[in-house]
């Protein structure tokens, strides 16, 4: 208050206990807990409030890199619940990277349309782990498929689509 602070605390564990391990001021998160829903939730929110996007559409009628039998039983509301049965991590950048590392810069794929093309086909050829719906284990793919998904059916890139329609006319 004024420039002043007047009380700072911790809360919260950062086990379940026995024994309890609480957080400290020090403490690290992985922002991608919160980087997910304030990208991918509020896009998906802001689409399906517009009707836009429908949650229960199968993900193999929404983009064309997922039609076929595998990807029928997988609903959009599935990836952003963890349900969806897509392998917890994917290993696409780590492949990307390896491919980067014995490259020419100018043969580099990181960050390019390319990799995100080498990725959706990783993506769409990977085993599910789990029946869709069944099973609830925290996901990286299932929000990066929800990602193309949005732009998709924006037609923009999702940083440009959230900075244009969410994040700037929220003074963000």
């Amino acid at each position: 208050v004024g420039g002043t602070i007047f009380h700072r605390a911790t809360y919260g564990t950062l086990t379940k206990p026995p024994p309890l391990r609480k957080t400290q001021p020090g403490t690290l998160f992985d922002l991608c807990s919160l980087s997910q829903p304030l990208t991918i939730g509020l896009a998906a929110l802001y689409l399906v409030s517009r009707s836009r996007m429908d949650l229960g559409a199968p993900l193999s009628t929404t983009l064309p890199e997922f039609r076929g039998s595998t990807f029928e039983a997988i609903t959009l509301d599935m990836l952003l619940d963890h349900t969806s049965g897509l392998p917890s991590m994917n290993k696409c950048f780590e492949q990307i990277a390896a491919h980067d590392a014995k490259a020419a810069p100018s043969k580099r794929l990181m960050a390019t349309p390319k990799s995100i093309e080498l990725m959706k086909n990783q993506v769409a050829q990977a085993q599910l782990e789990h029946e869709p719906g069944k099973k609830c284990i925290y996901s990286k793919t299932g929000p990066m498929v929800l990602g193309w998904v949005i732009e998709h059916i924006t037609g923009k890139r999702l940083d440009d689509f959230l900075m244009r329609e969410i994040y700037r006319p929220l003074g963000l």
